[in-house]
């Protein structure tokens, strides 16, 4: 869970770094978990983000 977790602060910054505002962060509904959600210029952005060690 630590890799997953530190992907999505990655992800996170990324957008802040672009100019987006972080919406959500791991932000649960009946058909699962958003990863992160962000806003800019009124466009909604929901991103999946995948971790893996290689």
């Amino acid at each position: 869970m630590a890799r997953a977790k530190w992907a999505e602060d990655l992800v996170a910054a990324w957008y802040v770094r672009e100019g987006y505002d972080i919406v959500a962060r791991n932000w649960r509904c009946t058909r699962g978990e958003l990863d992160v959600v962000s806003w800019r210029d009124g466009v909604l952005v929901v991103c999946e983000v995948k971790a893996r060690r290689n």
